[in-house]
């Protein structure tokens, strides 16, 4: 059921579809007539997003992807590093936005865009709000395995504030150029995409300190990685930095540069710690493990859901 087109509270035009628990909608639209064509566009995407259990009927949206997979996840004992918060609990506020509401085939780019700039400001951190969003699209895509392989992740597709995942195929031909480059930006892209660990962790870590005893793995925040495939392992001198001469800006204007080459929308810092915090939740890596990777700590909890 779509209702007419409205005024919203905040001047402009808004729209709901449904009722009840299953309910979505969207405000902010300049005219009624823009918000009639995306309520029109909307109820279209509610079939393909539906998930059909037996008799029941589920509207496939971020929010039933993320309890699924929170679920899923189930949490870690403090003897372990985790800190007895289920991510079910944790992400609770962010399946409450509305965006998490929408049917995840009507989802648009710039919603994912509107969603970031909500919860970066409420949460008050850049890794957090990144953090929650490799969640998401990690928990779109086992949803998407089980009971939509029809539908495409629409974190592939790039957004307006620039930030976007990474496909596979891309990944590889990214990390197949980098082979032989600068060992520097070589490591930094491969071990951004590969362990999930913040840029700035991977710019303060120095050799061998952050090397398995074996030299096969790397220790970042507490946690064993594997060294990524493919990539030289290191041979610098005690104490050498991890990336070298490589800094924030550095890499930012190589990415750019790359990203020209090979015809890769928005190749960025954020882009690619985004895909490599992707891979290793959908890899297994558990939220709590995600977290020291990206810098976060428990410490943060007291101070709201992180």
């Amino acid at each position: 059921m779509v209702t007419r087109p409205k005024p919203g509270p905040d001047g402009g035009w808004m729209v709901e579809i449904g009722k009840g628990p299953a309910a979505f909608g969207r405000g902010g639209f300049a005219d009624a007539a823009a918000a009639a064509a995306w309520a029109e566009m909307a109820a279209q995407c509610v079939k393909p997003s539906t998930i059909r259990l037996g008799p029941r009927r589920l509207l496939g949206t971020m929010a039933e992807a993320l309890r699924r997979w929170a679920i899923d996840q189930g949490t870690l004992p403090e003897a372990e590093g985790g800190t007895h918060l289920a991510p079910v609990t944790r992400l609770a506020e962010l399946m409450a936005d509305p965006a998490c509401a929408l049917p995840l085939a009507a989802l648009q780019p710039e919603d994912l865009a509107l969603l970031r700039a909500r919860r970066r400001a409420a949460l008050g951190s850049e890794a957090a709000m990144l953090l929650e969003q490799a969640a998401l699209a990690a928990a779109i895509d086992a949803l998407r395995d089980l009971y939509l392989p029809d539908l495409p992740n629409p974190f592939l597709r790039t957004a307006p504030d620039g930030l976007t995942l990474m496909e596979e195929a891309d990944c590889a031909r990214l990390l197949l150029l980098l082979q032989q480059h600068e060992t520097g930006l070589a490591r930094a892209v491969a071990l951004l995409l590969t362990t999930g660990a913040a840029p700035a962790r991977l710019f303060s870590a120095t050799l061998p300190e952050c090397l398995s005893k074996a030299g096969d793995g790397l220790c970042l925040g507490g946690l064993l990685r594997p060294w990524p495939a493919g990539l030289a392992r290191p041979q610098e001198p005690l104490g050498a930095p991890l990336l070298g001469a490589l800094d924030a800006a550095a890499l930012a204007q190589e990415l750019e540069n790359l990203s020209h080459r090979l015809g890769l929308a928005s190749l960025t810092t954020e882009t690619l710690w985004l895909t490599g915090l992707t891979v290793a939740l959908r890899d297994g890596c558990h939220l709590d493990e995600a977290m020291a990777l990206a810098g976060l700590h428990q410490a943060c909890l007291s101070d709201g859901p992180w």
